[in-house]
């Protein structure tokens, strides 16, 4: 975390250039090859600030027309970008923007259809599909579904009727069905999720032109092989994925808060085979249960939709540095660092959430678990902490003290 980086919470450079010579006492010595490996490691750590640079002033820029939005889709299909994945990841706010922009466009509007295909083929590069990181993966994925339906389900809906009219262009549709191969790659579960495009698919496509069929029927059978094994899960053979509970950790994933993750089977009537699987499903269903609710409630901070008493929200979130020896080496001798903050009220919200009283609230209460997110809407995960505020600590000045910190916007967190 940087300590000047603003930051929203739930509760939830210089470049520098080598030098080949040293000077001593005014005499100057040559360092031979070194000289060289120091101008070669500068300039490389200088490419690398002015990469980060770059990255920070693209993740921050406004999407403000189509067009622009268009450029930008356009930009990411470059066979030559570095990193992809991660690039996507930073700039997730920027490009859920666009996938707002396209997915609420008007059907007749030709940006509605060449978005959604440029879409298309810049998240079904291979760069993207093959990340290792699975968070970034979850995260990136996760913006094509709301609400467990298909954003951009009326478009599609479009393209199909323009290919039973022979209207589309088949690199179009090779396209669209390589965004479906792709979600099932990432998680089998959003199969579920494409369900009824699936099924709208299987109606039309004894009528459809036969230079679409064979993509049309190899993404079919592809389906119902990935709907199968999904169905599948739910059995008892779903148990043989265990789950390691020691080696977890209560601090959320992206699949967690933003993707649709595998709950096994609670064996109400049939129990269990041994001990380890019982306590594998056991451990899940918990977990399911803690995270379910947040799932819940960050899709309706997406639509402005959100009780403010669901999901508490801060901003302008930073690293506080503090000076106060006794107050380190005392009352908040168990916490990392200090965290400042803003108490957020909602968008659709009438009236400005306050300052609580602390003393009974649950808010940012001791070992209270905090998102932290550089995304107003929390489209991403950049930190997980704790917090250790003891505003409800029986000893009564050492709650006073904390309630005084928490009264200044300042919070505890390990």
């Amino acid at each position: 975390m940087h300590p000047r980086r603003n930051f929203n919470g739930v509760s939830g450079s210089n470049n520098s250039r080598g030098r080949g010579n040293a000077t001593r006492g005014g005499r100057v010595h040559n360092r031979g090859e070194n000289s060289q490996n120091r101008r070669y490691h500068s300039r490389r750590g200088g490419n690398e600030n002015r990469r980060k640079y770059d990255q920070e002033r693209r993740a921050n820029i406004t999407i403000k027309s189509k067009e622009q939005a268009l450029k930008e889709l356009e930009c990411k299909l470059n066979p030559k970008i570095y990193d992809l994945d991660k690039k996507l990841f930073s700039e997730i706010n920027k490009y859920s923007t666009i996938f707002k922009m396209v997915s609420e466009s008007f059907l007749d509007d030709e940006f509605a259809t060449k978005g959604f295909i440029l879409i298309c083929k810049v998240y079904s590069q291979p760069q993207i599909v093959d990340s290792t990181n699975k968070d970034i993966k979850s995260t990136i994925y996760s913006r094509f579904f709301e609400n467990d339906r298909f954003i951009f389900a009326n478009i599609f809906s479009n393209v199909l009727i323009n290919m039973l009219a022979d209207e589309s262009d088949s690199d179009n549709i090779k396209s669209i069905l390589a965004l479906f191969y792709t979600l099932f790659k990432v998680c089998k579960q959003n199969a579920n999720k494409l369900t009824r495009e699936i099924h709208t698919l299987k109606k039309i496509k004894m009528k459809i032109p036969e230079k679409y069929q064979l993509s049309v029927n190899e993404f079919l059978d592809k389906a119902d092989k990935v709907l199968y094994s999904v169905y599948d899960n739910n059995s008892d053979e779903s148990d043989d994925e265990e789950v390691s509970i020691l080696e977890s950790t209560v601090a959320p994933n992206a699949s967690d808060l933003f993707g649709n993750p595998r709950v096994p089977k609670n064996h109400v009537d049939s129990g269990y085979d041994n001990v380890k699987k019982y306590l594998n499903v056991l451990y899940a269903l918990t977990k399911e249960n803690f995270y379910l609710p947040i799932r819940t409630h960050l899709a309706e901070l997406r639509q402005d939709k959100l009780d403010y008493r669901d999901l508490y929200l801060y901003e302008n979130v930073r690293v506080k540095c503090m000076n106060d020896a006794d107050i380190l080496s005392t009352d908040y001798r168990d916490c990392n660092l200090f965290l400042s903050f803003q108490i957020r009220t909602p968008v659709n919200c009438k009236q400005k959430v306050g300052i609580p009283d602390w003393k009974h609230t649950e808010r940012l209460g001791n070992r209270s678990l905090l998102i932290l997110s550089d995304s107003p809407d929390c489209n991403k995960i950049d930190a997980v902490c704790r917090s250790c505020a003891l505003a409800r600590a029986n000893d009564r000045d050492i709650s006073r003290s904390h309630i005084n910190l928490l009264n200044n916007g300042v919070v505890p967190v390990t």
